[in-house]
């Protein structure tokens, strides 16, 4: 089965651009529209004969639906980088995950006081 999380947002983006309704594209791809309509939400997957039939119907070639996202998105990214480093964008500074205590100002203080406010235990202090 061919997969990937925007396989069907790629498909219903070719289906808008040759201007053919989802129970259209169903009909002439030899399936129903609620299938249809759950591919190009990506809550099920698509076999791989059932793509080529899409893709023969919207008249591109299969590995643009399936694997192109991910070659389109590369690219697009790399671009981007390469377009700020030209215009001298210095790079963004990465960032703590959410739930970590470098990402609050306060950093081990806050976590020592939510410690001993919510639960009335104290953790031991570093010194």
């Amino acid at each position: 089965m061919a997969h990937t999380p925007m396989i069907g947002s790629r498909i219903r983006e070719r289906r808008v651009m040759n201007g053919l309704k989802q129970s259209e594209l169903a009909r002439r791809a030899g399936i129903s529209a609620s299938y249809l309509n759950l591919i190009e939400h990506n809550r099920r997957r698509i076999g791989g004969r059932t793509l080529i039939r899409l893709a023969e119907v919207l008249g591109v070639p299969a590995g643009l639906l399936s694997e192109g996202a991910e070659a389109t998105l590369l690219a697009a990214l790399r671009e981007a980088a390469a377009r700020a480093e030209a215009e001298g964008a210095a790079a963004p500074r990465p960032r703590a995950p959410r739930n970590s205590p470098a990402a609050f100002p306060a950093g081990r203080g806050f976590w020592r006081t939510l410690a001993t406010n919510a639960c009335g235990w104290r953790t031991p202090s570093r010194r």
